[in-house]
């Protein structure tokens, strides 16, 4: 396994500051990637190695941003990769990723969505209507004049320094990870017994977060759930406008840049000398450039690549969101397009994050292996198939009780390696 550069020991500068970080993007973890197999290639074969034609035949297995990092490197350095598996891969760039929480209400199913809305939205009316308010203390047996925020954070055992809109991204979170991460019974099992017997949606939904995505996902609590946090996510998972799990008032493009801007400030402005050293930055370095003076105008912003994304001055940068160029990354990189070779896509469709990636196969050899499918009911995933896989599962050690379905895409993946090796 190779170490992405930034993370662990492999700090090629041996600090974070925000000048090294610029460092810190897709093309040069590519690179690093193609230097490691060019000197390892020397290192076992110092008599005969030829630079840039690698003796052995590698292949290039990641997951998630890894997994794109495995389709690219193979699309971008075929002559150093002899094949890619490219699991859960988010190659296909998407700001305004609202795809994000209407996947995560078909996993749930109808009932289980439907809880988790009234609950969610519950809370933010509450928040924001007086009579709401007052009827929800008094459901938690709370005092009339209490502050409602700080009675919520206490039930869900959050950080007592939340604002509105963190604790809103949070519970949101919650639930998306349990469809994400393939425990639809924990959260649902807990939400559709509270719906069927009329209980408390709210009281139901902090119980199963207390008492199962918190010692499971989160063992440091939603106290550790922070703006950090917030502020290292791939896509603006943002609430759709019609049937959201999360709340529309808190959770969306405003939310997303005021976060970043509180979390990182507007001096980035020394960072870069020129717009040229900006156009190749990527995941978690452009956390707070200030725009409106990096660029002078919008045309000089098109080539941005992947997660450069995450601290934009919407308001004032562009009219809408519609207006804001991704097409940067897309176009480097191929999106759902690509002009690659011998590459296997595996997918989830329980996982939301299938949506970032390929909809379908793209060639014989750029095959997707999509395991998984909703119920004939529509109450959450079919229990007879790839039920509860996850993101990135193929990756995880196989085991005596694995769904038939993910053993077969396993040994469909194998295959496709043999093949491309031989």
């Amino acid at each position: 396994m190779l170490e992405h550069r930034f993370y662990g020991e492999s700090h090629p500068f041996g600090d974070l500051s925000r000048e090294s970080l610029r460092y810190l993007n897709s093309r040069q973890a590519l690179e690093d990637v193609a230097q490691f197999i060019d000197f390892y290639d020397e290192l076992i074969h110092p008599d005969t190695h030829v630079s840039g034609v690698p003796r052995n035949q590698w292949v290039v297995i990641g997951g998630s941003y890894g997994g794109a990092l495995s389709a690219w490197f193979r699309i971008k350095y075929p002559h150093l990769a002899a094949a890619s598996v490219a699991s859960s891969g988010v190659v296909n760039c998407i700001l305004d990723f609202t795809g994000f929480d209407q996947q995560v209400a078909l996993a749930m199913g109808t009932k289980c969505a439907n809880a988790v809305r009234t609950a969610v939205h519950y809370m933010e009316r509450s928040l924001n209507s007086e009579s709401e308010r007052k009827a929800l203390l008094k459901n938690l047996s709370l005092s009339l004049s209490a502050p409602l925020l700080k009675a919520l954070l206490k039930q869900f055992g959050a950080d007592s320094g939340m604002d509105d809109g963190d604790f809103m991204y949070m519970i949101a979170d919650a639930g998306v990870m349990a469809m994400q991460y393939g425990h639809y019974e924990e959260c649902c099992d807990v939400m559709d017994a509270a719906w069927d017997e009329g209980s408390d949606l709210v009281d139901a939904y902090a119980q199963w977060l207390n008492n199962w995505w918190v010692p499971a996902m989160n063992p440091d609590g939603p106290s550790g759930y922070d703006r950090r946090v917030l502020g290292q996510v791939a896509y603006y998972q943002n609430a759709p406008k019609v049937g959201s799990l999360r709340s529309s008032k808190y959770v969306n493009m405003e939310y997303h840049h005021n976060m970043c801007a509180s979390l990182f400030g507007d001096d980035f402005l020394t960072l870069f000398d020129t717009v040229t050293d900006f156009l190749s930055l990527s995941l978690y370095a452009l956390l707070t450039l200030d725009f409106l003076t990096l660029f002078d105008t919008v045309t000089d912003f098109l080539s941005l690549p992947l997660y450069t994304l995450l601290t934009l001055d919407f308001l004032t940068l562009f009219d809408t969101v519609a207006d804001f160029p991704v097409d940067g990354t897309n176009e480097h990189y191929g999106a759902v397009n690509t002009h690659g070779s011998k590459i296997v896509y595996t997918n989830y469709w329980q996982d939301p994050w299938h949506l970032a990636s390929i909809p379908q196969s793209l060639s014989e050899d750029q095959p997707l292996l999509l395991a998984g499918n909703a119920a004939a009911d529509g109450q959450g995933p079919d229990k007879n198939g790839c039920f509860n896989c996850g993101h990135c599962r193929d990756m995880h050690a196989p085991q005596d009780d694995d769904p038939a379905e993910l053993t077969q895409l396993r040994q469909t993946v194998l295959s496709y390696i043999a093949e491309w090796l031989a």
